[in-house]
């Protein structure tokens, strides 16, 4: 099995220049088992041959080894931390840049931007949200979620110290909770890839949570030299609890300003 996964892994890096050989093994086989049963395939060799004709298997095999799933204002109490200790310094700046990393379907950044607004800072501030997966950036720009997920958000938002009423952030249509439209306005959402795609801004904050548990060793160090890279002195980066910054080739840059919520300062 494991060959045949390496051997599919290596077809999708060849014919679409997506990289996932990168990726934790075991985890990347447990998806494409999945898939198979899901989408009726007898065999990874019946998928290989399908891939080529069908675009859309490919749009949904991709969906399915890429990691998208998230809520907003997850961890709360991490949200909190930036409050105090992020943003009254991203306050004396006259433009803010934040960049969230496998930001999926959008959560993340519409939570950041909501951080960044009631604090004041959001018109002069500009949130990138990249991920590898063109179809759930078109999700998270629609800002459209299920209806029976505010419940969740709401109770988030409380948590991690929200000053408004949550319902002032979205509109109700049917069963699905629309994110508002200011909210949208300064974000920018792109296809980035992080085992492949290079610097492209500098930051002062770096938000990438719960993305760097499905790399290997060299992706992980790839994706951290890539972030240190990408903030400018001083910037700040906030992990995923499961993550670590310190055995990493640039853990010496930085400064841990919260070692059980991973939030670092670069030197």
């Amino acid at each position: 099995m494991r060959n045949q996964v390496l051997d599919l892994l290596k077809m999708i890096n060849t014919e679409f220049g997506y990289d996932f050989l990168s990726y934790k093994i075991e985890s990347v086989e447990k998806r494409i088992s999945m898939f198979l049963v899901q989408e009726n395939f007898s065999s990874i060799a019946i998928l290989k041959e399908e891939l080529l004709k069908d675009p859309r298997i490919f749009e949904r095999l991709i969906a399915k080894i890429s990691i998208s799933v998230s809520t907003m204002f997850r961890d709360p109490v991490v949200y909190r931390l930036m409050q105090g200790k992020v943003l009254p310094i991203l306050a004396t700046y006259p433009r803010i840049r934040v960049w969230s990393a496998g930001t999926g379907s959008g959560e993340e950044a519409y939570s950041i931007a909501i951080l960044l607004k009631e604090a004041d800072l959001y018109q002069r501030s500009l949130i990138y949200a990249t991920d590898i997966n063109p179809m759930v950036l078109e999700k998270a720009h629609k800002g459209i979620y299920d209806l029976d997920r505010v419940s969740e958000f709401t109770s988030n938002y409380l948590t991690a110290g929200g000053r408004e009423s949550f319902s002032k952030y979205y509109t109700t249509s049917n069963r699905y909770a629309q994110i508002a439209p200011e909210l949208r306005d300064n974000i920018v959402f792109a296809t980035h890839n992080l085992a492949q795609d290079s610097v492209f801004n500098e930051f002062h904050l770096i938000v990438c949570r719960n993305v760097l548990i499905y790399f290997n060793k060299v992706l992980k160090d790839r994706t951290l030299t890539l972030m240190s890279n990408s903030l400018c002195e001083r910037g700040y980066l906030c992990l995923g609890s499961g993550e670590e910054l310190r055995y990493s080739k640039v853990g010496l840059y930085f400064e841990t300003l919260d070692k059980k919520n991973k939030l670092y300062r670069k030197y």
